[in-house]
Parts: structure tokens; sequence; C-alpha cells
């Protein structure tokens, strides 16, 4: 696997996604960009545009990701909210508690290292008619999904 160089949070970037033969309205999204030493770095985020009512947000470890520079990556994969740590649940739960709407989703991801696990959420939720595609970009491959 690939060592961590540094990791950009909260970070806005433009993805064309043809380039994965993949397609999807969006564009821009924001999240996270992990750079690793054998140039195959990883993405996630959501489409960041506005189109009405909805509320979306990336969830990043309150934890110092600086820790984690220099850790080797053993596995990233998407999870559930099960899976997350109590930390990263309670964390969404505050973000999302008081959003009274009528449709959402959220998207997981976990950065497994020999240093622990770093976790990634980004959430959507609206009226039923402005999802937002998210993407995971990893090893060439993207995975894109609508919230």
């Amino acid at each position: 696997m690939a060592k961590i160089i540094a990791i950009e949070s909260d970070v806005d970037f433009e993805v064309d996604t043809t380039k994965y033969n993949r397609d999807c309205y969006t564009r821009q999204f924001n999240g996270v960009h992990i750079i690793l030493d054998n140039g195959k770095d990883m993405y996630f985020g959501i489409g960041n545009e506005q189109q009405c009512c909805e509320y979306w947000n990336y969830l990043e470890p309150k934890d110092d990701m600086k820790d984690f520079i220099g850790a080797e990556v053993l596995e990233i994969k998407e999870v559930k909210v099960n899976s997350l740590s109590t930390a990263m649940c309670s964390q969404l739960m505050e973000s999302t508690d008081n959003l009274d709407l009528d449709a959402g989703d959220y998207q997981a991801v976990q950065v497994i290292t020999d240093k622990g696990i770093l976790e990634f959420v980004v959430y959507n939720a609206h009226t039923g008619f402005y999802a937002h595609d998210t993407i995971l970009i990893f090893n060439d491959t993207a995975t894109v999904r609508c919230l």
C-alpha cells in the first residue's frame, strides 16, 4: 500500500468524472484529499453547489489528522453508520439533529492505517428534490453516489 504524505481537509476540488468512465451532474466537490506517496491520491467529497433548500456538509475526525502523516494505508472502504466510531456518530447526530426535511442520506468512508482509523462522512438533507452527488476516488477508481 501507500503512505500518507499530507491530508487536505475541507477542501474544494473539481473532478472530471468521465476520466473514470463515470458521469455525474456535479463537477465541484468539497471534502478531503489525502496525498499518498505512490501518486494514487484519495478524494472523498460531496457536490458543493446550492440548489434550493438542502443542507449538506462534510465531517472529518476531531482528532489531529497530522498524527496520520507517514501512516501506511491498509484499506479504504465505505461503511454503514453502525460501523462508525461513537465520536463520529455523535458528530453526525449533532450536525443533522435539527434538520426537519423529507429526504436525504449520508455516505461514510474509513481510511484504515497502521496508526488507526480516519473516518469521513458527507450528508445531504433535503425536501426530496435536491440531491447531491458524492465521490470517492482511490486507486484510479471513482465511486459516484447520489444522496
